[in-house]
């Protein structure tokens, strides 16, 4: 790939320069020749012509990472450069796959489109996202550099190495990125900004939000049109998605979700992948002792559909009938309780089940008691029955469902339900 600049600017793409050369009968002008980039999208081509500086280092793998920046910011690009350089190795860690360019260039813009776009070896972002001082930043403000960093650099194995094959699979960029973030960030601060905790207020309240309104959608939405186009950049897509994907894996197990990931990325790399994909790696990973409410085998695709293929969340009803018996109850929450008998104020029709198949866990008085089984979604008011009579059904952090208790629990009772691993 070629690119023409002025002499006193320098060129800059996705991968290295080749050569750099005055351009014939030109003196003013300069051409830049790149090597030639892996099987990529488009999209993620990015070229820059500046007059910036840089700052660098290197990973332990020898990948040569630049910050770049006007030479009036470049003494505020220390703390991304290095935070960059050590998610990256946590990345390649924790995914087990290399990053596949021999060099990664952020840079900083006055002005830009975007807060940060994951352009694959050439990442953007603007500067007030990126440039940290701690003498002159709060913490508030290096969290926001920290997870910018951790979530575009995620994007270089969700986004570039896998590609989404359609739009209406945004989420397997943006949900993943959103979700992964919290691991880099955690990595990139030593887990000094805790956000295995933080999640709840900061992603999965925005997804709730957005879902209890009339004007929410499906999480994979069919894409006719520009405008829907960009109504899937939103709370649904990055927050819904990432709250989705993370429930799912709190269902498997850590682990168990990573090979998954695993399976998926090194099966799809330097291609494009939709839903389906995702959820036959993930189930290829499922724990053999996970069962489904039929006692079978937990199939992903199956219980994905439900949380990603209708719109809405759950309310879960809890009413206890008799001393060693609860029913369970699901019904959609609505923002607008006038909005229930009626779709007048959806924007479009989208398949409406109003079904979920909800991850149940029952725990008895032995602690390693545990039912890892999911309801049957087809069982409107399912029972569980408790022999030691010490119901202690849990939502856990990682649902994405509220539940709604009944007044015949007792204190005792809601204690233990409400308790959070």
């Amino acid at each position: 790939m070629l690119e023409g600049g002025r002499f006193n600017r320098r060129g800059r793409s996705s991968r290295k320069s080749r050569t750099i050369r005055k351009i014939r009968d030109n003196e003013e002008w300069i051409q830049t020749e790149f090597d030639e980039t892996p099987p990529m999208s488009s999209y993620l081509l990015a070229i820059v012509v500046s007059d910036f500086n840089y700052i660098e280092g290197y990973t332990k793998r020898g990948i040569r990472f630049r910050m770049w920046a006007r030479q009036d910011a470049l003494t505020f690009t220390s703390y991304a450069l290095e935070s960059g350089i050590k998610v990256l190795e946590f990345y390649e860690d924790y995914f087990g796959i290399e990053f596949p360019i021999p060099k990664l260039d952020m840079i900083a813009f006055p002005d830009a489109g975007a807060g940060g776009t994951e352009n694959w070896g050439l990442v953007t972002y603007l500067e007030k996202y990126i440039l940290y001082s701690p003498e002159l930043c709060t913490i508030q403000q290096k969290f926001i550099v920290t997870s910018i960093i951790a979530h575009e650099l995620a994007h270089q194995w969700f986004g570039n190495l896998v590609t989404m094959r359609w739009w209406n699979d945004l989420f397997l960029n943006e949900g993943f990125a959103s979700l992964i973030e919290y691991l880099g960030t955690d990595a990139i601060s030593n887990g000094k900004f805790q956000m295995r905790d933080y999640f709840i207020i900061r992603d999965l309240d925005s997804a709730f939000d957005a879902d209890s309104k009339a004007t929410s959608h499906p999480i994979i939405l069919e894409i006719r049109t520009k405008d829907d186009f960009t109504t899937v950049f939103d709370s649904i897509t990055y927050q819904k998605g990432a709250s989705i994907l993370r429930m799912i894996g709190a269902l498997m197990g850590e682990q168990s979700f990573k090979s998954g990931l695993k399976i998926y990325l090194n099966r799809f790399k330097y291609q494009n992948a939709n839903h389906t994909d995702l959820w036959n790696a993930l189930t290829e990973a499922v724990p053999k002792n996970l069962h489904d409410g039929n006692g079978q085998p937990l199939n992903v695709k199956y219980f994905a559909k439900y949380w990603t293929e209708q719109s809405g969340f759950p309310v879960v009803q809890i009413k206890r009938i008799s001393p060693k018996k609860v029913l369970l109850t699901q019904q959609r929450f609505r923002f607008n309780s006038e909005d229930n008998n009626d779709n007048k104020h959806e924007i479009r029709e989208y398949k409406k089940v109003n079904n979920w198949d909800i991850p149940i866990r029952v725990d008895a008085e032995d602690p390693q008691t545990e039912d890892p089984r999911t309801d049957d979604p087809q069982t409107k008011d399912p029972q569980t029955e408790d022999p030691q009579g010490q119901n202690t059904h849990r939502q856990k952090t990682h649902n994405y469902f509220s539940v709604l208790l009944c007044i015949n629990f007792g204190a005792r009772d809601v204690v233990n339900f409400i308790s959070f691993p």
